[in-house]
């Protein structure tokens, strides 16, 4: 029994370390917090299959819901001074196609609700505020190359792209009659680069995998720039007879300060780490896979006066065949 826990922990520990000090490599300069009211806009639900056989497909809807409550200066808890919340709710359809034996390329496409609400605060004559936009975000698209193609347990899967996120979305909604600020609009306005990594860890018992998306946003129409971001995950998930597997996820983001027309917005950019179960369904003989996490945070760092994540989940099913 000890042999096999230390089987099984040895490349755990192996590929957690390798994480931990290989993706604040790709992070983004200075990055000390997240967007003002905003989780990131670079979902993850496509990357974590990586690249097909040549002439597979595989179709996918992932939803990823966040919920703002508390405010943060710094590291700092603090209580936000308008009593503001934000609600985000993304579902995201994806495609990939194989090319070729270790080539393929994944779309995305994005249907976003954001929300923030701020009560009436009594004796300063304050209106109460309710803010939502539902719409597209931006498509991305990335070709993705399987470099190290896992043999059996044992062994790495290495795979990495490139591509772009388009500015197929709206970035100028607007309500009564009043533009939307940017951390509500589902569009960024730019097209921006993206790269993209994918490694998995196979052993007899499970697996640990790590997904990462970095993109490099471009000034937009309006002359807004988005701080760099990186968002990433590592799982590791034991399997539980041939249907079931169950782990643990910790999900990331880092971000540099956004800026406009060259004035840094202060309360713009940062990082979090947050941290949940994850359980993946795989129906015996057929090509279709249930997965769902949760996730608190465990450590949060916004520059200036913020909104930080309060919890998160997601759901997602994909289905492969030829």
């Amino acid at each position: 029994m000890t042999g096999r826990l230390s089987r099984f922990l040895r490349p755990v520990c192996r590929f957690a370390l390798l994480a931990a000090f290989a993706l604040p490599a790709f992070s983004p300069a200075g990055a000390a917090a997240q967007g003002c009211c905003t989780p990131g806009s670079s979902p993850l639900g496509g990357i974590s299959g990586g690249a097909l056989d040549g002439g597979g497909i595989e179709v996918g809807l992932w939803a990823e819901a966040y919920g703002l409550r508390q405010g943060y200066r710094g590291s700092a808890k603090i209580a936000d001074p308008a009593l503001r919340e934000s609600r985000v709710l993304t579902a995201v359809g994806f495609l990939r196609v194989g090319l070729h034996d270790r080539v393929a390329l994944l779309a995305q496409f994005p249907f976003e609700y954001r929300d923030r609400t701020a009560p009436a605060i009594p004796g300063t004559g304050t209106p109460a505020q309710d803010f939502s936009n539902t719409a597209p975000g931006d498509l991305t698209t990335i070709l993705l190359a399987r470099v190290l193609p896992a043999q059996g347990p044992g062994r790495f899967a290495l795979v990495l792209g490139a591509g772009a996120k388009w500015k197929t979305g709206p970035h100028d909604n607007r309500q009564d009659g009043l533009t939307l600020p940017v951390e509500l609009q589902t569009g960024t306005g730019s097209t921006d680069p993206v790269v993209a990594a994918a490694a998995r860890y196979l052993w007899w018992w499970g697996s640990v995998s790590s997904n990462a998306v970095l993109r490099l946003p471009a000034r937009g129409e309006t002359e807004y720039r988005y701080g760099n971001e990186l968002n990433y995950t590592v799982t590791a998930l034991r399997d539980l007879g041939v249907s079931w597997r169950v782990g643990l996820e910790t999900r990331g983001r880092s971000a540099g300060r956004d800026d406009f027309r060259d004035f840094v917005r202060p309360n713009t950019g940062g990082s979090r780490v947050t941290l949940g179960p994850r359980v993946v369904f795989s129906f015996p003989g057929a090509p279709v896979v249930f997965e769902g996490a949760f996730q608190l945070p465990v450590y949060q760092h916004l520059n200036d006066e913020q909104l930080g994540v309060s919890e998160g989940a997601s759901l997602g099913v994909r289905w492969t065949g030829l």
